[in-house]
């Protein structure tokens, strides 16, 4: 989960890595 958070800011989508967190939460 880590990881994947890590990949998504890489490619600049704050948004959308915050709105995996709440799902997988």
């Amino acid at each position: 989960m880590i990881k994947m958070g890590e990949i998504k800011p890489l490619t600049g989508s704050a948004g959308e890595i915050r709105k995996f967190c709440g799902k997988v939460n």
